[in-house]
């Protein structure tokens, strides 16, 4: 890795410009799975610097720390989240140290670290303000793509497959889990921008679907309950993941801890994905007496 002059926001993390996020991103690709959220994030900010995430690391060249702070800057999500925290770390004592004394960690306010190795969260509990609390909202084991063989999926008679558009964003919104209407503007902005599978009636009706999310990851995978047991999802998971390989990147997807009677592990091993050694935790982070702002 080069030098860059980095710009210092305390004496214990260095912030990359974005101008060498591909630097960064070639020096963490020899510690995926581990690093792949990371890159995934990085990725998408070279896509779109939109979201203009704040990169940090503790050393550069051979960085063992890397925090990513996004602070929702795309239209009505911006004030209405808190910072969202990606980290990854090699050296778990190098961790602590940056997250008890780098001013880059705001501690009075909430922060919600979104997916990071499990191992990690003891460093992460010991860290915080004895005042504050810490909850974990899910886990979950991240699964690669490592089989070419299995994309073969093809979309059946009288559908088509076309990218998600900008008006596709309500729906898939709608039929996620977690979604709020202030999130809107966020996901038209990642289906405009990332990559995107969906599956098509001749009319024109969405059917099924599946996107890159902005940390990287596959994610969003839908079909519509009128249509499922038709192998739907198989063919838009088959389609984006060709379409990540082209791009040069490496497919990844979460499978959450309770996943629903096993259906996602099936239906990412039909297209050739399989499960590794990295399970994650999304925590939310709470000063005393606050909460998370979409709660």
């Amino acid at each position: 890795m080069s030098s860059p002059q980095l710009n210092c926001d305390s004496d214990f993390l260095v912030r990359v410009p974005t101008e060498d996020y591909g630097i960064l991103i070639d020096y963490l690709s020899s510690q995926t799975p581990h690093s792949l959220k990371v890159i995934g994030h990085l990725v998408s900010n070279v896509r779109s610097p939109e979201w203009k995430t704040r990169v940090y690391v503790d050393q550069w060249p051979d960085c063992s720390v890397v925090v990513c702070m996004n602070d929702k800057n795309i239209g009505a999500y911006m004030p209405l989240g808190e910072t969202d925290v990606y980290m990854h770390a090699t050296s778990p004592s190098k961790l602590k140290n940056v997250l008890t004394n780098s001013n880059v960690f705001d501690w009075s306010k909430t922060m919600f670290f979104d997916g990071f190795d499990k191992s990690l969260l003891p460093v992460l509990k010991e860290s915080i303000p004895n005042s504050a609390s810490l909850r974990v909202d899910v886990e979950a084991d991240i699964y690669r793509h490592n089989d070419t063989g299995k994309l073969q999926w093809k979309p059946p008679e009288g559908t088509f497959l076309s990218a998600l558009t900008k008006k596709n964003a309500a729906t898939v919104l709608k039929n996620w889990k977690f979604g709020c209407d202030w999130m809107l503007p966020e996901f038209e902005h990642v289906i405009e921008t990332n990559i995107t599978s969906g599956l098509y009636s001749k009319e024109g009706q969405l059917l099924s679907w599946a996107m890159l999310v902005f940390y990287g990851g596959i994610g969003n995978v839908h079909t519509l309950e009128t249509h499922r047991r038709q192998g739907f999802s198989k063919v838009v998971l088959a389609d984006i993941t060709r379409k990540i390989l082209d791009d040069g990147v490496i497919p990844w997807a979460h499978v959450e801890d309770g996943d629903n009677n096993g259906v996602s592990v099936r239906m990412l091993q039909a297209v050739g994905y399989e499960k590794t050694c990295v399970n994650q935790v999304f925590v939310a982070f709470m000063p005393a007496g606050k909460k998370l702002v979409w709660e």
